[in-house]
Order: C-alpha cells, then sequence, then structure tokens
C-alpha cells in the first residue's frame, strides 16, 4: 500500500509540472503575442498643421505608391533655389510627419528642400501595420525616386534623415540606394532582434533574448515580411 500511495504522489507531482510548465507557457506565448501586436499595430498620429506653421510658402500635399502599391501620403517643400539641396524625411514607429516640426522650419530656411512622408500604417498613408524597417524600406526608396524627379531638385544634393525606426530605415534605404549623398540616423537600432529584446526586457524584466525570437516571428507573421533581415548594422558595413 505504501507502495502505491508513493507512485500516486508521484504521478501527481508529474502531472502538477506538466500543468504548470503548460501554463507557463500559455502566460508565455500570450506575453509574446501582446509584444508583437503592440509593435505591428500601432495607433495612428494624427498628422497636425501644415509646412506653412514651418515658414514654407511654396507646399504641396503629395502621394505615391511603394513598390506593393500601398499609397504614401507626404509633404513636399521644394528648395529655395533652383537645382537646390532636399531631404528625405522618416519619422519613428507610431509617430507621422508631424514629428519633423521642430526641425522643419531650419531646414527650410536654410533652404533645403524637403519630403516628409507617413510610412505605411501611419498618418494618413495607406497601410494598417508596422514592419520596423521591412516594408517602411520600400516606402522610403519610392519616396526618394519621386524626390529625385522633381524638377525643383538637384538629383546630385539628395539626402535622407531618419528617427528611430526611421533611422534605421534610413540606413537600410542608403544601402539601396548608393547614389544617396549623405545620410542622418538619429538613435537607429542595431537588428529587430535586438531591439525587440530591449522592449522584453524592459516590459517583462525577462533576459532580452529569453522570448525575442517568438516575438518576432509573430512579428513576422502579422507584418507579412521577414523582420530577421533588418539589420541595418550590417547595411552600414556596405
Amino acid at each position: 500500500e505504501r507502495s502505491v500511495m508513493l507512485r500516486r504522489i508521484l504521478n501527481l507531482m508529474i502531472v502538477a509540472v506538466i500543468v504548470l510548465m503548460a501554463g507557463f507557457g500559455l502566460v508565455l506565448l500570450w506575453m509574446s503575442y501582446n509584444n508583437a501586436s503592440r509593435t505591428v499595430y500601432q495607433d495612428r498620429e494624427p498628422v497636425e498643421g501644415s509646412p506653412e506653421d514651418y515658414g514654407a510658402t511654396d507646399w504641396r500635399d503629395v502621394s505615391f505608391e511603394s513598390a506593393d502599391g500601398t499609397p504614401i501620403s507626404a509633404w513636399y517643400i521644394p528648395p529655395t533655389e533652383d537645382k537646390g539641396p532636399a531631404l528625405l524625411m522618416l519619422h519613428g514607429l507610431g509617430d507621422s510627419r508631424s514629428i519633423f516640426a521642430p526641425e522643419a522650419p531650419e531646414l527650410i530656411a536654410a533652404g533645403y528642400g524637403l519630403l516628409m512622408i507617413d510610412f505605411r500604417g501611419s498618418g494618413l498613408s495607406g497601410g494598417d501595420r508596422a514592419s520596423l524597417g521591412y516594408h517602411e524600406t520600400e516606402d522610403a526608396i519610392a519616396a526618394y525616386r519621386f524626390l529625385e524627379q522633381q524638377p525643383e531638385v538637384d538629383p546630385q544634393r539628395l539626402g535622407i534623415y531618419g528617427l528611430s525606426m526611421g533611422a534605421a530605415t534610413a540606413l537600410r534605404t542608403m544601402a539601396r540606394v548608393p547614389e544617396a549623398k549623405a545620410v542622418i540616423a538619429d538613435a537607429p537600432f542595431i537588428s529587430v532582434q535586438e531591439v525587440v529584446g530591449d522592449g522584453v526586457t524592459q516590459r517583462t524584466g525577462l533576459p532580452p533574448h529569453s522570448v525575442s525570437w517568438l516575438v518576432v516571428n509573430l512579428m513576422n507573421i502579422m507584418a507579412e515580411g521577414d523582420l530577421y533581415q533588418v539589420r541595418p548594422i550590417d547595411d552600414v558595413r556596405t
């Protein structure tokens, strides 16, 4: 009888461990899904004001399509001088073109032309999800091609200015548009996996790489892309 009792206790302990592990796995999956969803599906920041608020007297609303047909909305401000320099402005995750309100007045006053875009899923552009630079790079390339075709712009005097996700995208774009003359990358990340790992630690206290692989894989499904390819550190090396 004692051996039977011990066997029952052992079986109960095994079942309890399995239940605990299953529960922990479900909690981990839920946390990973929540992290991925919060990153990919961003609330749209409104596009506030207009270039007139930045001192521009000559500007227009423009739109063009990214490589997959997603409509991209932007403000185009021609350079002061004919065939002058211009910058493509790329905002961060969860922002819109309006984030450049502090920088735009000085750049316009200095004579630069500006193309201030909303990435897909942001501002007034099409799409409904973010991909931390995977699809946004195509948006930026389409924007660069639009900008270089403007008659007031000198194609030999174009640069790219990005913030955060926009900075990472600027580096990726620069590697794919080698004729661009300059890039200003303000606070880019090394790779999607690294930045996701940092976010996991901040939100949960878990080690960076504990579930980052699961979060990135879920983001791949949601964003319909391979976000492991988003490694601006490699683009800098090229």
